[in-house]
Order: C-alpha cells, then structure tokens, then sequence
C-alpha cells in the first residue's frame, strides 16, 4: 500500500514511464528543452552583469557584444519556446485521446449495476479529472524541472558571487514553502465538494435548458422552482470557489510579503558589499536580478509541487480503483462460451439492488425451453426488467441460481451471450444519429445495406421514405437539418434496430408502448409471425399480447405467482384473469 508521502513520486514516475513507453523521442526532447530553457534564463544573469561591469570601465566594444549576446539569448527563449509549444500541442491532443480511450474501455468492463449505482457517477467525475490530470501533471512536472534547471544556475552564481545572499534566499523560500503546502488537503476536500455540488446544480440547468425536459416544465410552470433550486446550487458553488480562491490567495499574499523582505535583506548586503568596494555595480545588478528570478522562481516551483500534489491525489484514486478492478477480474475462472439448445432455467433466484432493503426479486423459479414464445406480465416495480437484465447477463446472477443447458451463469462469458441476443428495452435509448447508424448501431462492422434498413423500418411501420434523405437523416437534435420523432416512432426504430441482429434470444421490454391497441395487436401478431424460430421474451403489463403466447409468466413484487398458458390462467381466476377481465374491454372497444 503506498503511503501519501509515497504517493506523489510513486505516480509522477508512472506516468513518465508511461510517456516513455508510448512516446520516447517527446519525452527526451521535451527534457532536454526544459533544462535549456532553464540554463538560457539563467545565463542573462551573468550576461547582465558583463554589460553593467563594461559600461564601468567605458569598454564600448565589449558593452555591444554583451548587448547582442543578450538579444540573441532571448530570441533562443522565444524560438525554443514557440517550439515547444508546437511540439506540445500536438502530444497533448494524442496522449489525451489515448488516455480518454483508456478510460472508455474501463467504463465499458465495468458491471452494469455498478454503473447504474448513484456513487458511480461520482466516481466517474474523477475518473474524468483524472483522465486529463495525467497530462497536467506530466506538463507541471516538466516546468518544475525547467525551473530547477533555472534556480540550480541561479543558486550557482548567487554562491559564488555572495553565500550570504544566497543563504537568505533559500531560508525564506523555506517559509514560503511552508505556506504553500499547508493547506493542500483542505484544498483537495474543497474542489471534491464544488464537484458534488456541482452534479445537481448542472442537473437543474440541464432541465431548464435542454429541449427534452422541455414540454412537462412548461406544463407543470416548474420553471421558477427549477430556476430557486439551480440558483440555490450555484450559490453554493460560488460560496465553496471564494473559500478555495481564499485558501490560493493568502498563502500567495503571505509569499509575497517574504519574497519582499527577501529581495530587500537581500539588497542590503549587496550594497553593504558595494560600499566595502567589495562588489561592483555589475554585481549589485546581477544579484539582485538573480534574486528576483530565484524567488519568482521558487515561488512557481512552490505551486507546481502543490498542483502535483493535488493532480496525484486524484490519480491515486483513479489507480486505486483499477488495481482492485483489475485484482477482482484476474480472480475470475477462464468462461465457456454461451450454449442455448435445450433449455434456460431459473433456480430460487433472488437479487436486491444497491441502497435499497427490499428485494428487487425473490425465490423466482422458471423454465424457459428453445424456440418459446414467452410473454412476462406484472403491474410497474414486478421485477420484470430486472429478471430479464439478469437473464441476459446484464447483471452477474447469484451463483448456481440461472443455468443455459444445465450450465450455470457465472461459468459462461457473458459476453458471448450478448452476440447471441437483441434487446429492445422498456426504456430505450433515442439515439441522435442518422436513421443507418441507429439501426444499424448492433451489428459489429455497421455494415448494412440501405433495403434492408428499409424493410425492417417497413414492418415495424415506419417507412423510409417520409425521412428526405432516407437512411443518411440525421435524428434528434445534434444537426441543425435534424429530424426529431415522436414516442411511437422512436419506439418502431428502436425495434427495427434489435430486428437487425439475428440473434437466438430475443428481449421486449414493452415494445408497443407507444402504440394504441389497434397498432399494439397488429404488430405483435408480425413479430410473433417473424420470429418463428427463436426465443422470444415479451415484457408488458397489457394482456392484449399474451393470448397467443407459449407460456404466461405473471409476476407480483418480485415473484412469479402464476404460470401458464392463456386457457389455463383464465381456469386458474387467479391476477391473469383478473388483469385480462379489466383490459378486454378496451381491446374490443378499439
């Protein structure tokens, strides 16, 4: 375990070798530029003092070639500089889509309850920070070394030319540096608390603002209540940024105040010094400009160590979280891949979700065989969603608890029960891409020609040719040229987009929604007509789809209570016949 004194030099030497691994020759250039840069700084202190000594002495010739030499020197600076920031600019932008892309490819192994647990986001907040902090502090570390190349040159000439002077400036800088890290901690907590605050303030803008949330706030007039609680939040932000400003602020004032005395005691000896006839004004002007810079220096050198130290502390967690990620995952036998030809079964499962006591499902025990036509009912919370997300694989089963041909979950990789399976959810995603890439979004290489996006738009009843530029139309509100949708609309493109995938198990989490009865019936007696051959899993609370199916499955608060098909619940007048009782009318009256 790395302790918070180790945790800095421990991280700042992890990501130079992950630099070094990745991107040798910027890593040796951007070295070596940074300790010249340092040295060029430097060197105008000496140079200073030639043109100020041969002035004294009236050495004309001498005075202009110091002169050009100290022009010549600042345009090095400039065109090293210039260079660097070149050469900057374009490593930034790579190493940050790599480090992105490390980041998307954790979240993307990540289990689906984790991501949906409220602490996830949180913790993507940092993970996020921490994606641009490598870069941060892989640039603050180089201008930290640019700056010890600069203080090391300068210390060098202040010892050779007067030790007292140079004593002075490192006891002081001592005192600054005591400010500078006292309050790092503080700090730290002060920004965890601006980015807590922060998720439901932008919440709050986001329902204010975005078109989506658009139609119920103006109905409801939830506007002015919305509006008192995002400005509630941000005065909360702007009371933590004061307090951080502050906790910036004073110990740079307090710096300030000790560079002054520093650079005053400082001039006192030299002048002290000057009247002994034991320094010349060349030295008293190189002296001081070499004060000036070694606590201008110093105090740069102070808030970079400080800005590590912060960047590290949010690495620290990112890593952390990896490690155990990463120590969990080995863990885990090597899987089998997914095998469906006989049968799934569900034996005494039971599952809860995160920051919640009451069971989400509990004691479920079913049978699904090959080729079934199974059609799930219950009232809103039953535990429908979450028995299919458990089926499929979307959350990890409890152990020995969902088998497929006697093999239980938690020996199959999961994965390859997502390539055998298409899914279209209760709560669907409305993808603001072009009608292709929607439907097209499940199949691996996005390879699908235009008629057959066609037809499965066309037998889920919304043709291709209302849209002007057919399967290249842009949806949502991401291009000016967008077309948005109704519900039902984006409900029938999100079918055709799990209808694209010929998978073995297919998942519809109420798929008609949307649609009113007439439309309802009608486009589940084609689905059940299309998919004759696989498993089909219907979820919804209308009766109206279960008639024709293999098998009923009702279930209430988490468990299944009744199971069967359509003639043998109604004999049973038990919650089916009840439901089927109260929603026949409204079939029949449409």
């Amino acid at each position: 375990m790395i302790s918070e004194k180790q945790r800095l030099p421990h991280i700042v030497v992890a990501v130079w070798q992950r630099i070094w691994k990745n991107h040798r020759m910027y890593l040796v250039f951007s070295i070596v530029l940074s300790l010249l840069l340092g040295y060029l700084s430097s060197t105008t202190v000496w140079v200073s003092k030639s043109v100020v000594d041969y002035l004294s002495s009236s050495a004309s010739s001498y005075v202009w070639g110091s002169l050009l030499m100290l022009l010549v020197i600042q345009i090095s600076i400039y065109s090293l500089q210039f260079l660097r920031s070149f050469q900057d600019h374009k490593f930034n932008d790579l190493f940050l889509m790599h480090t992105e892309l490390d980041l998307i490819d954790s979240i993307k192994n990540r289990e689906l309850i984790e991501k949906e647990h409220p602490e996830f986001q949180g913790k993507l907040n940092v993970w996020r920070e921490a994606a641009s902090n490598y870069l941060n502090l892989f640039s603050t570390s180089l201008s930290l070394l640019q700056n010890l190349s600069t203080i090391g040159f300068n210390l060098i000439f202040l010892i050779s030319t007067n030790w007292i002077a140079a004593a002075v400036v490192i006891v002081f800088s001592g005192a600054k540096a005591v400010l500078g890290f006292r309050n790092i901690e503080s700090r730290f907590e002060t920004i965890r608390k601006i980015q807590e605050n922060n998720r439901l303030m932008d919440y709050y803008y986001y329902l204010l603002t975005h078109p989506d949330p658009q139609k119920e706030v103006i109905l409801f007039g939830a506007s002015g209540r919305i509006r008192q609680w995002w400005m509630d939040r941000r005065k909360t932000d702007y009371e933590f940024k004061t307090k951080l400003q502050l906790m910036t602020m004073k110990p740079f004032f307090s710096g300030q105040i000790i560079s002054t005395f520093s650079v005053a005691i400082a001039t006192c000896i030299i002048c002290y010094y000057i009247l002994e006839n034991r320094l010349t004004i060349g030295d008293y002007v190189a002296i001081t400009i070499a004060v000036t810079l070694a606590e201008v220096t110093i105090t740069s050198m102070i808030q970079q160590i400080a800005k590590l130290m912060e960047y590290s502390k949010v690495i620290g967690y990112f890593e952390a979280d990896q490690q155990r990620f990463e120590k969990e995952k080995s863990k885990q036998s090597a899987k089998q891949d997914y095998i469906f030809n006989r049968d799934l079964m569900i034996s005494s499962l039971s599952f809860s979700y995160p920051n919640r006591e009451e069971p989400a499902l509990n004691g479920i025990n079913l049978t699904i065989r090959k080729g079934e036509k199974v059609v799930i009912l219950g009232h809103n919370a039953a535990g429908k969603s979450t028995l299919v997300k458990l089926i499929l694989g979307l959350y990890e089963a409890p152990k020995n608890s969902i088998f497929y041909d006697g093999v239980p979950q938690e020996n199959i990789d999961r994965a390859s029960i997502w390539r055998n399976s298409t899914v279209l959810f209760q709560n669907f995603v409305h993808y603001m891409l072009t009608i292709k890439d929607n439907v097209s979004l499940g199949v691996s290489d996005g390879d699908v020609s235009e008629e057959s996006i066609a037809e499965k738009l066309q037998f889920t009843g919304l043709p291709l040719h209302l849209f002007p530029n057919g399967a290249a139309t842009w949806l949502g509100y991401q291009q000016d040229t967008s077309v948005n949708l109704s519900g039902g609309q984006w409900q029938r493109l999100g079918l055709a987009r799990a209808m694209i995938r010929d998978c073995e198990i297919v998942v519809l989490d109420e798929p008609t929604s949307a649609l009113d009865p007439n439309s309802e019936l009608e486009l589940f007696e084609r689905i059940m007509d299309y998919y004759q051959a696989q498993t089909v899993l219907i979820i919804s609370h209308r009766v109206g789809i279960a008639a024709k199916a293999d098998k009923i499955v009702v279930m209430d608060q988490g468990k299944v209570v009744e199971s069967g098909t359509h003639d043998e619940l109604i004999l049973q007048k038990g919650i089916y016949e009840d439901m089927w009782n109260k929603q026949r009318l409204w079939y029949q009256l449409a």
